[in-house]
This record gives C-alpha cells, structure tokens and sequence, in this order.
C-alpha cells in the first residue's frame, strides 16, 4: 500500500503519541510492540515500515513527551513568575497527574526506563531535560530550577509508587508547598 503525501508522517506521530501513553501508563519495556501498535489502532506488522526497532520508538517517544511536557506545564504567557512556578507545581503535584501518567509529564514514568536505553536515548533524554530545566531557570536560578524539577519528579514517582492515598497526598502536598514557599529571593 502506498503512503499520500504526509500519510506516513501522520502515521508515525499516530504511533509514537499513543506508544507514549501506553508506555506511560503500563512501561515502556514491558509493553511488547503488539500492545504499542494496537494502542496507535494498528496492527505489529506495520512497526517495521515506520520504525527499525523499538530504541527508536523509544528514542521517538522520548523526543515526543519531552516536547508535550514543555508545552504542556510551561507554554503560556509569561506573566508573574512566581506565580507561574505556584501554578506549575499545583498542576503537576495534583491527584490528576497522579492518576492519570498517560495523559501526563514522562519523566515520573519513564525515566529508570531511559536510564538503561541506548546512549543515543540517553541523550535524545538530555536534550529534553535541559530545555525544562532551561525554562526553569528563567522562571528562578540554575540551581533552584534543579532542585523544583528533581523534586516534582521525585513527589509524583513517590506518590504512585505507593499504595497507601494518605502517603501519596501527603506526598504531594509537601512538595507543593516546599515548591510555593521557595524562597522569593532566588526567582527572577
């Protein structure tokens, strides 16, 4: 069957949208290519024609979510900043990014994954990183912007890793209000 123009392009951001998700909610190396496939409403047979072997699905998704991660918590209009951190750690330390890791931030869900991922996924990974990490720092410092990213990350991979709902709100509202609080002084 032959692709229209712009057909296999749609097909492949079809595949690596809905993989992401799937990979989110149920990990991405325990989640064979049939499961990734059927999650994009195709079959595993037409994962060769798009990808040469699931690192590069992987080292795609991993482009993919870091890009809908920044867009998702940091696009918008630049107004007072910190509000701005406020209402980021609101939305990503929140009960519904708890429930929800296939319509959220990857980096709680995947990154032990991409940590044992080829050297080229570990730095399509970096490449990402840095950019949030970037747009932290503009909102705060260098070192500031580190340590909100790390502790986001680390409440909500916390907060689902337990199954206990008192420990995982507890969780997150600790790391809210440590995030709220921070120190005026060190936010631009």
């Amino acid at each position: 069957m032959r692709y229209t123009p712009g057909q296999k392009e749609k097909t492949i951001r079809s595949i690596v949208k809905n993989a992401g998700a799937k990979a989110k909610q149920s990990g991405f190396g325990t989640t064979g290519v049939d499961d990734l496939m059927k999650a994009a409403g195709l079959t595993s047979g037409a994962f060769y024609k798009h990808f040469g072997s699931k690192e590069e699905l992987l080292q795609a998704v991993v482009q993919y979510e870091l890009g809908r991660t920044r867009a998702l918590f940091f696009d918008g209009p630049d107004t007072d900043r910190k509000a701005t951190l406020t209402a980021i750690a609101t939305q990503y330390l929140s009960l519904l990014h708890l429930a929800h890791p296939e319509s959220g931030c990857m980096l709680p869900a995947l990154s032990a994954e991409v940590a044992r991922a080829s050297d080229d996924t570990r730095q399509q990974f970096d490449l990402g990183l840095t950019d949030l990490h970037g747009v932290l720092a503009s909102i705060s410092d260098p070192q500031t912007a580190w340590v909100a990213l790390s502790m986001a990350v680390g409440a909500v991979s916390l907060a689902r890793a337990s199954a206990n709902p008192a420990t995982q709100k507890a969780v997150l509202s600790a790391c809210s209000e440590a995030l709220a609080a921070m120190d005026p002084g060190h936010l631009k």
